[in-house]
């Protein structure tokens, strides 16, 4: 009994050094043991603080706030020390000698937040948006960035506002803080329409002898692009992508899949005014064509009552889709007003689906209908005017007008969309003898 009493002692014992060994205070950073969670976190921060902070040029951001509408922005950071920033940027209106404040700290994980106004908060300000459709919502951005990973010598967040999408920083160049404003603003408007030529542009893309053309539209006020094209059966295949300017041309998101080829850096041909992208055999361009990709078929699909779009002839302008009415038509309704002793005002297509239909002009001194005949052949339609009961003067004074909607040469047809928060469809007309001149209108 002695004995079994003098091994339970020593168990005791034994058990006794052992708590006490393992109350001891466990925050020296030299113990073999892990840190307390707040210990790694401040060394966390700290390594993170250091990282944005090192780099002597700091860091370029190329932001894709949502690829399934907007296009890409562009942001320099130099992270000057543990608390202030200074940035630049190819959006809003940015200042690279103002300085606001940053700061990191702890919520689910590591945050990145820009705390006092600079031009990043402009992507995320509900009042600053492209267009009708994003009324409060501004271009989807974020100001708050969550620490994800360091990739070599890059750094991975995610926005705060929308987690599964990933940004990465990478270190930026003094070149780019010198050119990246005026280069990628620069490169913007070669990205967008060119009034001075062909309303129609296309994609092509060409992989292993196989070459697919589609419709190219192109909105330079979201940075987005829809190009669609009908298969052998008749389906619209699209293809839609972001685009963020770069100094040599411009970046898209998502890529664009070839095969099993993801193409997603364009570079700027001056000499032809194309975009040009290739990687391992694959290519795609976008450049100026003298015929829309989709051909019209029939009169089918054309409305019964259209009313074209314009800012002097209707109050629907604000609600439509930018560039679909481009400058040239404008242009001419602008001159032919100035030029004339009344105003154009108003123009409706009538009964466009069947073979014959009516052009009415609604004018300051009165209004006047044409009656037209119509049909479809080499993907145009062509529009002639069979009789009228409108004074010849009249007729004489808004003929500039007149050869525009009924081009003796026909006209291309687009439907391109609808418009904004309805399901009326937008046509788009384009006189074959003046491919820069593109006529809208709203079926209603």
């Amino acid at each position: 009994m002695k004995y079994l009493k003098k091994i339970n002692w020593q168990i005791l014992a034994l058990l006794f050094i052992v708590v006490l060994y393992s109350c001891e205070d466990n925050s020296d950073p030299e113990l073999l043991f892990e840190d307390v969670p707040a210990v790694r976190f401040e060394k966390k921060l700290k390594k993170v603080s250091d990282f944005l902070i090192a780099p002597e040029a700091g860091w370029k951001m190329t932001y894709f706030t949502d690829e399934t509408a907007l296009g890409g922005f562009t942001f320099l950071f130099d992270f000057i020390n543990e608390s202030e920033v200074r940035m630049d940027s190819d959006f809003g209106n940015a200042d690279p000698t103002k300085t606001s404040l940053y700061g990191l700290s702890l919520g689910a994980t590591l945050k990145l937040t820009f705390t006092t106004k600079n031009v990043i908060h402009e992507l995320s300000d509900g009042a600053n948006f492209p267009d009708a459709a994003f009324v409060g919502q501004g271009y989807k951005g974020d100001f708050e960035f969550l620490f994800s990973s360091i990739e070599g010598e890059d750094i991975i967040f995610r926005s705060n506002r929308n987690p599964s999408n990933y940004i990465k920083f990478v270190r930026a160049s003094k070149d780019e803080w010198n050119n990246l404003s005026t280069q990628n603003r620069a490169m913007l408007k070669n990205i967008k329409n060119d009034p001075s030529k062909s309303v129609f542009r296309s994609l092509t893309i060409e992989n292993k002898g196989n070459v697919a053309s589609y419709s190219f539209n192109y909105n330079n006020a979201r940075r987005f692009s829809t190009s669609i094209k009908l298969d052998e059966n008749g389906e619209v295949l699209d293809v839609n992508f972001g685009i963020a300017p770069t100094a040599t041309g411009f970046k898209v998101s998502p890529a664009i899949t070839v095969g099993n080829i993801e193409v997603e850096n364009f570079i700027y041909d001056e000499i032809n005014n194309e975009f040009v992208a290739e990687e391992q055999g694959a290519k795609v361009t976008i450049s100026y064509v003298g015929t829309p990709a989709i051909p019209l078929t029939g009169k089918d699909i054309l409305p019964n009552f259209l009313i074209l779009h314009n800012p002097f002839l209707n109050s629907l302008a604000s609600d439509w889709t930018p560039d679909l009415t481009n400058v040239g038509f404008s242009n001419l309704i602008t001159n032919l007003n100035a030029s004339i002793f009344f105003d154009v005002t108003r123009i409706d297509l009538y009964d466009l689906d069947k073979d014959s239909g009516r052009i009415f002009i609604g004018t300051s001194i009165g209004n006047a209908f044409y009656n037209i005949s119509k049909e479809v052949k080499n993907g145009k339609i062509y529009l002639t005017i069979v009789s009228t009961t409108t004074p010849q003067f009249f007729t004489d004074a808004i003929k500039p007008l007149l050869d525009v909607i009924v081009d003796s040469n026909g006209l291309y047809v687009d439907q391109p969309t609808t418009l904004n928060g309805s399901s009326n469809r937008i046509f788009s007309f384009v006189p074959a003898s003046n491919t820069t001149i593109r006529y809208s209108a709203v079926q209603l």
